[in-house]
């Protein structure tokens, strides 16, 4: 039996994970993006066990994203709860938070990077050297 569990969840989770695109954007087209928008609070449902529990969030108000697709050409994507962004700094580190939650705050980006555990994330935006977005189911 333990064979076909195996099978199950290589099949199920990795194609799903090759199912998901990834987008690209420049620094300067988050930043502009993020510049551009007003902070609002929103609402996320956290089901979480034992409890689940509405979480209140400063996020941002934008409803399209403008990014790039794996052949470079511009697009818009939808800006939702489960979109989430990877920044790479200029000492390689990755710093993962949903778009959604992304709000510029002097001189850094701050984004919740779990809603689970209210984790937030932030970056410099003068080490900020790549940005990437990928629906996270």
């Amino acid at each position: 039996m333990k064979p076909v569990y195996t099978l199950f969840f290589i099949l199920a989770f990795g194609t799903s994970a090759l199912a998901q695109k990834t987008y690209t954007m420049t620094p300067e087209q988050l930043i502009s993006q993020l510049r551009d928008a007003n902070p609002q609070y929103s609402t996320h449902y956290v089901a979480t066990l034992p409890y689940a529990h509405n979480q209140k969030y400063q996020g941002n108000n934008i409803a399209k994203v403008e990014c790039s697709d794996k052949h470079g050409r511009d697009t818009l994507i939808d800006n939702s709860p489960v979109l989430e962004m990877q920044i790479r700094d200029s000492n390689n580190k990755k710093h993962f938070f949903y778009f959604q939650t992304a709000v510029i705050n002097d001189s850094e980006i701050v984004g919740i990077k779990s809603f689970y555990l209210n984790m937030k994330s932030r970056v410099r935006i003068n080490d900020i050297m790549s940005v990437k977005l990928q629906y996270h189911f």
